[in-house]
């Protein structure tokens, strides 16, 4: 009929009702990096006391060349309970300081705190003779996280800082806090704590500073 109007056809320049597909975003990265971090610790606690007692770090097979031990000692534990407190604390810690840091600034804050956890240990505690566990990286990462927060969150920042810096102070002073050997159903080695905390506001600092001076003005 005359008098009707045809519909014009779709043309190629209509948007899609699907979105497009794009990179992940940082933070969706950077959780599912610590997914992978969470499952490696647990499936080497599968394997037992076995497997601890050959990835811990040692200072007698290190010093007969089991270097190997500096990287792994961070990954197992003593225990079905010390592993499951320590990959919670890592899930909260990514769930609520994620965004902070990109995923290649979180990774660089945990490599240089499981460093410094190895250095302290070894040249400023060689009474330590063997250590394991995530606990010092974990450290190190709130600590970072503080680091990262200081200029969009700065109150939230020195809280953090001032939490951490009293339970260190408190470990330094009188040991562990009370309950923290009973929960973690271990010894706590306190002087990693120190070191993954040194270690990741250390490294947070750094990142951060550079990338801050790279930002066009």
């Amino acid at each position: 009929m005359r008098g009707l109007r045809s519909f014009p056809p779709m043309i190629s320049g209509m948007p899609s009702s699907k979105p497009a597909a794009g990179p992940r975003p940082p933070a969706f990265r950077t959780t599912i990096g610590a997914g992978v971090l969470v499952l490696v610790v647990l499936l080497l606690q599968v394997g037992g006391e076995n497997v601890t007692t050959l990835l811990r770090y040692d200072r007698g097979p290190i010093e007969a060349g089991q270097l190997w031990r500096l990287v792994t000692a961070h990954l197992v534990h003593l225990g079905w309970g010390h592993a499951f407190l320590n990959a919670t604390a890592l899930a909260l810690i990514i769930a609520g300081f994620g965004p902070v840091l990109r995923p290649a600034q979180w990774i660089r804050v945990a490599v240089t705190s499981a460093l410094l956890v190895d250095i302290g240990l070894w040249f400023v505690h060689p009474a330590v003779h063997w250590y394991a566990g995530l606990s010092g990286v974990l450290h190190g990462l709130v600590a970072g996280a503080a680091v990262a927060a200081r200029s969009a969150m700065p109150r939230l920042a020195a809280v953090i800082l001032c939490f951490l810096s009293a339970k260190l102070l408190w470990e330094i002073a009188a040991g562990p806090l009370p309950l923290s050997t009973t929960i973690a159903a271990t010894n706590v080695i306190t002087q990693a704590h120190l070191w993954g905390a040194v270690g990741g506001a250390l490294a947070a600092f750094l990142v951060t500073r550079r990338h801050t001076r790279s930002d066009p003005l």
